[in-house]
């Protein structure tokens, strides 16, 4: 399983939007782009970093950050003039989980595979050029790898960043790499060489093995989980050290039980969807800030 690599706001993201909807309010776009600096691995930024990840002049960053504090949202530390997120926050991640509706179900199948195998399971779903982990379970046996719910990792590099790649037909798929310059990345041409293998992996036998690819001596599988009658595509994934997680293993064992959970899932989560509505991914899902902007 990946490192958790939070997405960076790109720059001009918010101008951009506002420049083609009337609709968009630019300045609350902007003070999301700030929150999004914030990750596990970055708890504290300085205003200089923020404007430097963002693209923000450092006075907008400045009069946005106030507000933020202001509203609860971010806190400042006198001492050290950093910024961390504050409780209001959490309490919207709590509100975004609890609107899954299904993670009491899912959460004992992740905790199963996690520890027949004494390896890390997830579910995912795409969040702009990363993605999401929506739930995630570790075996106790298994060394920390610094991810929980909440963390977002590669679409390109992870295992289950590859699931949702195995969902897209072969021109969208070809379109997502060409926008998160794949190629232009270091290694590019092998990576593209790799997925373009996983990719026939899936066609074959119904998941993705991805073997040190985002995270020295870390394997994974994933699998694309689809839910009949709903838009959002999630991803379950299963990773562990490389000694455990051998590729033999992975083919043999942990795909085909990956695959066949998935399967399972997508009728439970079926059922309990129909039968509560919409979920908040199938609402996020019908329209992508990525999406919006080409």
């Amino acid at each position: 399983m990946p490192k958790a690599a939070a997405r960076e706001p790109k720059e001009g993201e918010a101008q951009e939007e506002g420049a083609k909807d009337r609709q968009f309010v630019t300045a609350l776009a902007r003070g999301l782009e700030i929150l999004r600096c914030f990750s596990l691995n970055r708890r504290e930024l300085t205003t200089v970093e923020i404007a430097a990840m963002t693209g923000l002049p450092q006075p907008s960053v400045w009069r946005l950050s106030h507000t933020l504090i202001e509203c609860g949202y971010l806190l400042s530390d006198p001492a050290s003039r950093k910024l961390s997120v504050g409780p209001a926050v959490l309490s919207l991640g709590f509100a975004a989980l609890g609107n899954l509706g299904f993670a009491d179900a899912v959460n004992p199948y992740l905790r199963r595979i996690a520890e027949r195998f004494g390896g890390a399971a997830s579910l995912g779903q795409r969040e702009r050029d990363g993605v999401l982990l929506l739930l995630r379970w570790q075996a106790e046996t298994m060394l920390t790898l610094n991810l929980s719910a909440g963390s977002t990792v590669s679409l390109s590099r992870s295992a289950i960043g590859w699931a949702h790649l195995a969902a897209l037909t072969e021109k969208e798929r070809a379109k997502l790499l060409a926008e998160l310059k794949v190629a232009e990345q270091e290694g590019g041409p092998r990576l593209l060489e790799d997925i373009a293998r996983a990719m026939a992996d899936y066609a074959r036998d119904g998941f993705v093995v991805n073997c040190g690819k985002s995270q020295a001596l870390i394997n994974g599988v994933s699998v694309p989980l689809r839910v009949p009658g709903r838009r959002t595509v999630y991803l379950l994934g299963c990773a562990g050290a490389a000694t455990d997680f051998t590729e033999a293993r992975i083919r043999a064992e942990v795909g085909p039980t990956l695959r066949d959970m998935a399967a399972e899932l997508s009728v439970l989560i079926g059922d309990i969807t129909a039968a509560s509505g919409p979920t908040s991914g199938d609402l996020a899902g019908a329209r992508r800030p990525a999406e919006r902007r080409k």
